[in-house]
């Protein structure tokens, strides 16, 4: 039996959708990565960066970046953090 595809869109498609004052751009990431989503403000040079990344043009919309900063004072004990990382290379997150 022929199954439909969840999208008719190449994975490396980007996602966009606005609300009243930003316009939301999700790049495709590798798999078991959370999602990148930039936002732009909802004017026309947040357009013309959407259309940017769109085209292929990151250098100019900007590139994406992690916001991600690791913690100075790690909490819990270093068995709580054997158990985590342990969870998280289950699930394929920490390598």
């Amino acid at each position: 039996m022929t199954r439909l595809a969840p999208s008719a869109a190449p994975p490396t498609s980007l996602r966009i959708w606005a609300d009243a004052t930003r316009i939301f751009a999700e790049l495709p990431t590798k798999p078991g990565l959370g999602p990148c989503i930039m936002s732009f403000p909802r004017s026309g040079d947040g357009l013309s960066k959407v259309l940017a990344l769109i085209y292929g043009q990151t250098e100019s919309a900007g590139s994406p970046q992690s916001s991600y900063s690791p913690p100075k004072h790690l909490v819990g004990t270093p068995l709580q953090h054997a158990t985590a990382e342990s969870i998280l290379r289950k699930r394929g997150i920490v390598k």
